[in-house]
C-alpha cells in the first residue's frame, strides 16, 4: 500500500457510506477544506464548528471515528508505534531514511530530537533502529535529566472503553515502570505519574461522565497539551495523532534497549485491549493472584515487573485509581449519566500543530457527509477540577 493510501481497516469502517473510498485509492486533502496549519484557539476565538447532535459519542465509539468526525481523518494510519529520541552532547544529523532530526528548545548542549518520519510496524522498527544506531555510532550522547525516549502507541482502532481499560491498567504499574526508566524520571516535571499529578486522574475519570452529559465531548479526545502533555502517559496526543504517548523512559540510544521498551509497551497495551473494558480489568485484578495478573498483561515481560522490590505493594497502592475509573465506567454502562441540553458553548480547542507534527503521518483524507462544515463536532477541553463526593 502506498504510504498515503487509506488504510484497509478504515475503508472497511467507512467505505460502505462513502463511494469515493475504494481499496487502494489515494485521496489527497481537498483544497476546499484543508487542515489549517498550526491552529491555536483561545477561549473566545472563532471559528467553532457546530456539533452533530444526531450521533453522540459512546464508550463503544472508536478513536478513529472521532478523528474523522473532527476533520482530521488524514491522521489515520496502520503504523504500530512512533519513537522520539531526545539527545544532548556530541550529536549529528547525518541524514536518514526513517528519521528526521529537529532542534528542541527544551534541550541543551547541542540538543537534537530524532523522530520517526511515520509510525512503523514492530518489524520495520527494527530496521529503523538499526539505521539509527549505525548512523549515530560516532556520536557521544550525554547523560542528562532533560533527555528521554518517547514511545507513541497507535490506538486509532481502539474503542473508548478499550482505551479506558489501558489507562486504568497502566496506572497500576506506573511506579514500577518509572523505576525501570531510571531515577531521573521519578517525579520528573516532564513525565509526571498519576500520584504526582492527581488532576490527571480526576480528568480521566470525570471525562466519562462529562461525555454522556455533553455528547460533543469525545471522552479522552478532549485532553490538550496545555494541561496534560507532561504526564508520563500523555493522552493529549490522542486528538492530534490517535496515539497514546509514554514519556517516562530516560534517554536511551541502543537498538535493543529502545526496541525492548517499545515492544513491552505495545505488548501491554494490546493485551489489555483484549480484555475489553476497565470494569473487566478491575474484576480480573480482584479475582486473580498478582503474579497471574502480571503474566496476563505483560506476557514475556512479566518477570521484569516482578523483579522490582515491593512490586506487589506498589500495584496494590495504585489500585485505587483503577477502582475509581472502573466505578465511573460501570455507572456509564448502566445509563446513570443523563445528557444535558447543549447550549452551543464556546470552548477552548486543544493546540494542534499540524504544520510540524511529532509524527509525520500519511497525507490521506476520508471524505464523508459527516465532515461538512455544519456538522463537525466541536473540540473542547475538559473544564473540571478534582473529583469530590458530590460527583458520586
Amino acid at each position: 500500500m502506498p504510504t498515503n493510501a487509506v488504510p484497509n481497516w478504515a475503508l472497511q469502517t467507512w467505505g460502505a457510506s462513502n463511494t469515493l473510498l475504494q481499496p487502494g485509492t489515494i485521496i489527497n486533502l481537498a483544497p476546499a477544506s484543508p487542515i489549517p496549519p498550526a491552529p491555536v484557539y483561545a477561549l473566545d476565538d472563532e471559528p467553532f464548528a457546530k456539533y452533530n447532535e444526531q450521533v453522540p459519542y459512546t464508550l463503544k465509539s472508536s478513536v478513529a471515528d472521532a478523528l474523522v468526525r473532527r476533520g482530521v481523518g488524514s491522521r489515520l494510519c496502520d503504523g504500530a508505534v512512533g519513537i522520539e529520541l531526545e539527545a544532548e552532547g556530541s550529536v549529528d544529523n547525518p541524514g536518514f531514511m526513517f528519521w528526521k532530526a529537529e532542534a528542541d528548545g527544551s534541550l541543551r548542549n547541542n540538543g537534537i530530537e530524532y523522530i520517526l518520519k511515520r509510525p512503523l510496524s514492530l518489524p520495520d522498527l527494527k530496521s529503523a533502529l538499526t539505521e539509527f544506531e549505525e548512523k549515530t555510532k560516532h556520536c557521544k550522547f550525554a547523560v542528562s535529566p532533560r533527555t528521554s525516549c518517547h514511545v507513541h502507541v497507535n490506538v486509532q482502532k481502539f474503542t473508548f472503553q478499550e482505551l479506558y481499560a489501558v489507562v486504568g491498567a497502566y496506572w497500576l504499574f506506573e511506579p514500577i515502570l518509572l523505576e525501570h526508566c531510571g531515577p531521573s524520571r521519578i517525579s520528573n516535571l516532564f513525565c509526571l505519574q498519576a500520584s504526582d499529578a492527581s488532576h490527571i486522574v480526576s480528568d480521566v475519570i470525570y471525562s466519562i461522565k462529562r461525555a454522556y452529559e455533553y455528547p460533543e465531548n469525545a471522552f479522552l479526545m478532549e485532553f490538550n497539551n496545555d494541561e496534560h502533555k507532561y504526564a508520563a502517559l500523555n493522552l493529549a496526543s490522542l486528538p492530534r495523532f490517535g496515539s497514546i504517548e509514554f514519556r517516562s523512559m530516560r534517554g536511551i540510544y541502543k537498538k535493543k534497549e529502545i526496541y525492548d521498551w517499545a515492544d513491552l509497551l505495545y505488548t501491554f497495551v494490546h493485551r489489555v485491549r483484549e480484555i475489553g473494558t476497565v470494569t473487566t480489568v478491575y474484576q480480573i485484578f480482584k479475582e486473580s493472584t498478582l503474579s497471574n495478573f502480571v503474566d496476563l498483561l505483560f506476557g514475556p515481560y512479566a518477570d521484569l515487573i516482578r523483579s522490582f522490590p515491593n512490586w506487589q505493594d506498589s500495584i496494590k497502592k495504585n489500585s485505587l485509581f483503577l477502582a475509581q475509573l472502573s466505578f465511573f465506567a460501570a455507572r456509564a454502562e448502566k445509563g446513570e449519566f443523563q445528557q444535558k441540553k447543549s447550549v452551543g458553548r464556546k470552548v477552548k480547542v486543544p493546540s494542534l500543530n499540524y504544520a510540524t507534527p511529532t509524527l509525520a503521518l500519511p497525507s490521506t483524507y476520508l471524505l464523508d457527509d459527516a465532515l461538512s462544515d455544519d456538522s463537525v463536532p466541536v473540540i473542547s477541553s475538559l473544564e473540571i477540577g478534582y473529583i469530590t463526593t458530590d460527583d458520586y
